[in-house]
């Protein structure tokens, strides 16, 4: 599961570098609706710009055999677990917020309602959870 946090935390570098921020500082929010999932950059809670998918992938992104599908699979999957489990009755009130975690060293996702932080993952039990990770690294 090593192999997953390596490509989130170069997803995240990537997208900080063009940004001009520290890794630390970026935060990217995910909205999944009916037609599209939509990435935002943030510094805290200011939205910078809307990130493509396909800026996340990066060269261990390719390795994992990682496409902005796939990614788009994956957050999609994550969020209709979540509404599932905690019998939510609107799926567009879920988000995801993808950070490096000074404390964990690793990249996490938080589960948030509306904006309201309800839990916390490393993004490699989603990966392994959702089975998405199995799939990758065979």
């Amino acid at each position: 599961m090593k192999t997953i946090q390596l490509a989130f935390q170069e997803a995240i570098e990537l997208i900080s570098k063009d940004l001009g921020l520290k890794k630390e500082k970026v935060q990217l929010y995910v909205k999944c609706t009916d037609k599209h999932v939509k990435m935002m950059a943030r510094n805290k809670k200011r939205e910078i710009k809307e990130v493509p998918l396909e800026r996340m992938i990066g060269t261990k992104m390719m390795v994992l055999r990682m496409t902005a599908e796939k990614l788009n699979i994956f957050f999609r999957t994550v969020q209709i677990a979540f509404v599932r489990s905690g019998n939510l009755p609107d799926p567009d009130a879920v988000s995801l917020v993808l950070y490096f975690s000074k404390v964990a060293k690793e990249i996490v996702v938080t589960i948030c309602v509306g904006t309201k932080p309800e839990k916390k993952f490393p993004i490699s039990e989603l990966m392994r959870e959702t089975g998405l990770a199995a799939e990758e690294l065979n």
